[in-house]
């Protein structure tokens, strides 16, 4: 590992590696890149999280077997291309939030605690994620902000909020057990 030292302008660039924007110095594993030699990272839409996603496929799938089958984390990991350690966390979690029931021993897996139209989408981020929401604002203890009482903005994102969850909440993982008939 190297030490250069970079140009001030660079270091409000991202580049990969480790800064410490108050000396200069720019740790890395070789020759230190301009502004404008960085790779563009562009505007990144709002989107879930990787573990977010995984839960939602690994309930989709277990929402396909046939009733009384268990799934096991390696069945779930081949079948829906999700990383078996990342799995067996994000499973346990989704035990733990009354999404799944899990059975040990050696024909042991994991089933729906009930039934598929029974869970939404919601149900299964909000126990991996928490609750959702999209700004700070909407939070239980509000963002902090000293126009509280008279913010423009709040009442639109309390209703973006109440949309996003009620889209969320109508759709539920029935449509796939009934797929599997």
């Amino acid at each position: 590992m190297t030490i250069t030292v970079v140009d001030f302008w660079s270091l409000f660039s991202y580049n990969g590696t480790k800064q410490n924007g108050c000396t200069g110095i720019q740790l890395s594993h070789g020759r230190a890149r301009r502004w404008w030699e960085q790779p563009k990272r562009g505007k990144q839409p709002m989107k879930l999280s990787r573990k977010a996603d995984y839960a939602l496929r690994a309930v989709r799938h277990l929402s396909t077997l046939p009733k009384g089958k268990l799934g096991s984390i390696n069945s779930i990991a081949a079948a829906e291309s999700i990383p078996r350690e990342f799995l067996a966390k994000i499973l346990k979690d989704l035990t733990r939030g009354g999404i799944l029931v899990s059975f040990q021993g050696v024909t042991g897996g994991y089933r729906l605690a009930r039934p598929a139209k029974d869970i939404s989408f919601l149900d299964v981020i909000e126990s991996i994620e928490g609750p959702i929401h999209i700004n700070l604002c909407t939070e239980p203890n509000g963002c902090g902000c000293d126009q509280v009482d008279d913010c423009q903005m709040h009442d639109f994102w309390v209703a973006q909020e109440n949309q996003f969850k009620k889209s969320l909440g109508r759709h539920t993982f029935g449509r796939y057990a009934r797929a599997r008939r």
